[in-house]
């Protein structure tokens, strides 16, 4: 249990201090994005159809979801589906807040699914908290321009779920997840790139089959040892 509060309240106050030290701006032309296809009346094409991973992770999260906050993570990726498809038709600030909000949830579920998987209310508790804080990070990441809190929470959930990885119970489901989201990073960061390499598809479309893949994996991959949770791994 010590390991378990120790991620869900000093990590996240250590995370929150960096934070607040260290402002990160959005990224100059961060919403151009390299994605012009057209096809089936979409523009861009590749951007808002490959958000339809989201709504097949949501689903099939929701066929396995056996507590409140495990169907949390279902409802937030289906929803994060909607937020990104909207923002990619029209790319801005502030459809980037409603791009954002969706994945709030759906962080504060998978933290609480790898914290307190044997404690149904104290995970449903600890995601409702985590999902308010994360949405006020979004928010506040909207406002200022300052996003150092948005990459704090990202952070946060990634580092509680590759705790797992000293339990080789949960191992395959934290490389999955923590492989899947670098690979989506750097598919982001050499969008442009890629489509050049490519020629029909961009890193900003294959960035979100990936983030898409890598709940759906490991939530699958960690349903696999039902009965282990950080909070019970010795430390």
């Amino acid at each position: 249990m010590k390991r378990a509060l120790l991620l869900s309240l000093g990590l996240p106050l250590g995370l929150a201090v960096i934070a607040a030290l260290l402002p990160v701006a959005l990224p100059a032309g961060y919403h151009d994005f390299a994605d012009r296809s057209h096809l089936c009346g979409l523009h861009p094409f590749g951007d808002t159809a490959s958000n339809l991973g989201f709504l097949l992770a949501g689903l099939f999260v929701w066929a396995q979801a056996r507590a409140a906050h495990e169907r949390l993570l279902a409802i937030a990726l289906v929803a994060t589906c909607a937020g990104s498809w909207w923002y990619h038709l029209a790319p801005d600030d502030g459809r980037l807040l409603v791009d954002r909000l969706p994945m709030a949830p759906a962080f504060a579920a998978m933290g609480a699914i790898a914290l307190f998987s044997d404690a149904p209310r104290l995970a449903l508790h600890f995601s409702i908290v985590a999902s308010l804080l994360f949405a006020l990070a979004a928010w506040f990441a909207q406002a200022t321009g300052n996003q150092a809190y948005w990459v704090a929470a990202q952070i946060h959930v990634l580092l509680i779920v590759l705790s797992a990885i000293v339990d080789p119970r949960l191992r395959a489901a934290a490389l999955a997840a923590f492989g899947l989201y670098v690979a989506a990073k750097l598919c982001e960061t050499f969008d442009h790139r890629i489509l050049a390499l490519t020629g029909f598809v961009s890193g900003h479309t294959i960035k979100h089959l990936l983030a898409a893949l890598a709940p759906a994996l490991w939530f699958a991959l960690w349903r696999r040892a039902p009965t282990v949770n950080l909070a019970r791994i010795a430390g």
